[in-house]
């Protein structure tokens, strides 16, 4: 095999890994980000929503940032809202702009190894539309 052949067959496997790998690049969390979370675990309640005026990409799930009341985030001109599942994992995510739903996330996870397995993306948020969903 020649150099050139070498270089393309390089490049089509980058863009192979590329293509067929981007959902399962997870960037890091910062130390703050992991510590939050962490704690967060301790007081939430499962059902009830948490609200923030940031998130944080954990992975292919999206969390609230750090905790703000209502009445706060609501003022803003967007904010953000994540439900937990009664094992203290995000069900719901939900992203608002001047007060309304823009997008929302719904994330499904396999009972035995609590691993995320699929997840239903409404964007733009729309109840009478079939949402894109994807799987792990």
């Amino acid at each position: 095999m020649n150099k050139l052949n070498l270089k393309i067959f390089a490049g089509f496997l980058f863009l192979f890994f590329l293509i067929n790998c981007k959902e399962n690049i997870e960037p890091s969390l910062t130390k703050k980000e992991k510590n939050l979370l962490e704690t967060r675990k301790e007081t939430i309640t499962p059902g009830l929503p948490l609200f923030s005026e940031s998130y944080i990409k954990n992975g292919n799930v999206y969390e609230v940032d750090e905790e703000n009341n209502f009445e706060e985030v609501y003022r803003n001109y967007q904010f953000y809202e994540a439900v937990y599942d009664e094992k203290k994992r995000v069900s719901i995510f939900k992203a608002y702009e001047k007060g309304e739903v823009k997008w929302m996330e719904k994330y499904y996870y396999d009972n035995e190894t609590g691993k995320l397995n699929k997840k239903e993306i409404f964007n733009p948020y729309d109840p009478e539309k079939k949402p894109e969903i994807k799987t792990f």
